[in-house]
């Protein structure tokens, strides 16, 4: 029986998620956009402490991929929850994670650590952190950012089991790089 991959995109903002998911969908490859619940609740729960709208959008992913008859690319993992969670209370040490925490630990912790299926491309792009203008980023400015890849950058290693790091934004000599990776 051929096991199908699920490969999960991460990264900071503008890291080229969805750009490289967008070519490799073109390319005729199965792929899952970062936001399948609807956009508007979804931006009504951006900045606020109930994260259960994000949690719901992961699950659903989930059961999409798992119908899925071949490899599957996805935008973003519940890990993604998780960081961006552990960063808002690294910035202003209010924000309780612990619901998002124990979601993720009983849903998708042994998944991701167990199964040979799971793989983790990260995106870091450096050259996004030296920007000027983040009117349009939710994350507002450098530092916030600076802290959200540090947190991420802290969680892949442990929270995967196997994770090809992409060191500049996304370019189209990376796809070989990440097809050698998932057939490995």
């Amino acid at each position: 029986m051929v096991m199908v991959k699920k490969i999960f995109l991460e990264g900071i903002p503008c890291s080229g998620k969805s750009y490289l998911l967008q070519y490799l969908s073109k390319e005729g490859n199965d792929c899952i956009e970062e936001v399948v619940v609807d956009l508007n609740k979804l931006k009504k729960s951006h900045n606020k402490s109930d994260q259960r709208i994000f949690m719901e959008n992961e699950d659903i992913k989930k059961s999409m991929a798992a119908s899925n008859k071949k490899d599957v690319f996805i935008d973003r993992s519940p890990i993604s929850v998780l960081a961006y969670n552990i960063c808002k209370n690294k910035l202003d040490n209010k924000h309780d994670y612990s619901e998002v925490l124990f979601w993720y630990l009983d849903k998708y912790y042994k998944d991701f650590m167990e199964n040979d299926n799971c793989y983790f491309v990260y995106l870091r792009n450096k050259d996004y952190l030296k920007k000027t203008d983040f009117s349009k980023d939710p994350y507002g400015n450098s530092e916030n950012l600076k802290a959200l890849s540090e947190v991420y950058e802290s969680l892949m290693p442990i929270l995967v089991k196997k994770l090809l790091i992409i060191e500049d934004k996304y370019k189209d000599n990376n796809i070989k790089e990440i097809i050698e990776f998932i057939n490995d």
